[in-house]
């Protein structure tokens, strides 16, 4: 089967969110850690329905709905270099995303791919609870 690049809308929603309605990437990085399982070699994707989060320099949330989740860490400095644009590019083969084989870029780097280099997948149920969780503490504490 030919290679495809999946693209990907990714909206950055830190310039517009407040301190007590976003975690800080940080406690993003230890909740979603927290919250994977083990690591798996390959999953499938399929890129209609599908968003990202950059967590950070070498993290993402890649998300097919709202129940299926996985933490991707990918070799820099692919993150580090494009944050805050609107669009990244994942590859794929055969409806499937392989560790070590497939790699995320940017449209604004053109030619930059960084491979993807472990995906844990997530407990999304458990994961938005805490989070929730979190928040309203932060908002309880803060008075707001």
């Amino acid at each position: 089967m030919r290679r495809g690049l999946i693209l990907v809308m990714v909206l950055s929603l830190a310039a517009c969110a407040s301190g007590t309605t976003r975690l800080a990437e940080s406690e993003r990085l230890g909740l979603y850690q927290a919250h994977a399982g083990a690591a798996v070699s390959s999953i499938s994707y399929r890129g209609a329905g599908a968003g990202f989060e950059v967590i950070d320099d070498t993290h993402l949330l890649l998300t097919q709905g709202a129940r299926r989740g996985w933490l991707l860490q990918v070799a820099p400095p692919c993150l580090s270099q494009d944050r805050v644009t609107a669009v990244l590019l994942v590859t794929s083969h055969m409806g499937k995303i392989n560790v070590g084989f497939d790699a995320v870029g940017s449209y604004s780097y053109p030619g930059m791919r960084c491979a993807i280099t472990q995906i844990r997948p997530l407990d999304m149920k458990a994961l938005r609870a805490a989070e929730k969780t979190l928040l309203e503490a932060r908002r309880l504490s803060t008075g707001a």
